[in-house]
């Protein structure tokens, strides 16, 4: 039995696969089995995964009907056999030394999530690249509460490894984009220890990627965020806390309901009534002070903003759709 299982969902990712698999091949620990979901792929992805298959037994591979991300990722998460999981994306990359590390922190501060150092990268512009936890600091320890906060708060990414029967608890498949940010949520809070180790996991930000995409999944995180709140209210009674996440929740409001706005015209009917009912749903039941807290930035947008925030949803999105004029007119 492997030591660690990585899970690698497949959608039309030949570009990227051989980078991606020799960056798995080449770690300096070897204890590892790579689980590749080929989630309905329409390219030459499956037979590129083969052909690794047949070289090194520790690649397994599987090939199911289209099911999305997440779909997938579960079901490679049930053939997995080890203690230990990791999840991957198909066009990433790991550090050599990334497993070794996780592992050796693991064992040598009794952690059961342990978090490497997450490199935003752009392939084509490396000025861009951002270092995660470089930014936002590192923390000696954690318990699964405090992590659960800190990643509320945008200030604790989720690409960890964590105890495999921990993730198999609460992973469920679902149609809401970004659900599994939620899933990594439930999991850290659930998580006994959280330590930092070495290492580094390359996410690539590749403008052709269902992120950037004008789709209706973009706009899932609401929901996502719904979800979250709910989750913190359950382990957080600081009023402070609570304000702090609700005004992110309004500016990811703002910033959903102005990609809506300018990018309408790319949506069918039926996607724009489920994108609106969404923005709609995430308005009402976002908390007054919330708008307020918001509002008080500097700058006259946000206060001219502040008074239609009050007055309803129409007013809302003509004050934002004024601004979107504005801002384009000024550039």
């Amino acid at each position: 039995m492997p030591e660690i299982s990585i899970v690698m969902p497949v959608y039309n990712a030949e570009p990227f696969l051989n980078e991606t698999i020799r960056s798995v091949a080449e770690q300096s620990f070897g204890d590892w089995e790579l689980i590749c979901v080929n989630d309905g792929s329409t390219d030459g992805s499956l037979s590129k995964l083969e052909a690794y298959a047949s070289k090194d037994p520790r690649i397994r591979v599987f090939s199911k009907p289209n099911g999305g991300a997440l779909n997938a990722r579960n079901y490679g998460v049930r053939q997995a056999c080890s203690k230990w999981l990791y999840r991957m994306d198909a066009d990433d990359l790991l550090s050599p030394d990334l497993l070794e590390e996780m592992i050796r922190t693991a064992n040598e501060q009794d952690a059961d999530y342990v978090i490497p150092e997450q490199v935003h990268w752009w392939p084509d512009q490396p000025e861009k690249t951002y270092y995660f936890n470089r930014e936002h600091g590192v923390f000696e320890k954690l318990s699964g509460r405090e992590a659960l906060i800190k990643s509320l708060m945008w200030e604790f990414h989720g690409r960890a490894m964590c105890r495999l029967d921990t993730y198999m608890k609460y992973t469920f498949d679902s149609d809401i984009g970004f659900i599994d940010e939620y899933v990594a949520r439930l999991v850290i809070l659930n998580s006994r220890k959280i330590a930092y180790s070495k290492g580094e996991y390359y996410y690539r930000q590749n403008a052709g990627s269902l992120c950037y995409k004008p789709s209706v999944r973009r706009f899932h995180v609401l929901e996502r965020s719904r979800l979250s709140e709910q989750l913190l209210l359950t382990v957080c009674d600081d009023p402070q806390t609570i304000h702090n996440y609700r005004r992110l929740l309004f500016g990811e409001l703002i910033g959903c309901t102005r990609l809506y706005l300018s990018q309408y015209r790319l949506f069918d009917k039926e996607e724009r009534r489920q994108i609106v009912e969404l923005l709609t749903a995430a308005y009402r039941r976002t908390d007054k002070k919330a708008f307020h807290g918001y509002c008080l930035k500097s700058g006259w947008n946000n206060k001219y903003l502040g008074v239609l925030s009050f007055t309803n949803w129409t007013a809302f999105r003509i004050a934002l759709l004024l601004q979107n004029r504005i801002h384009a007119f000024r550039n």
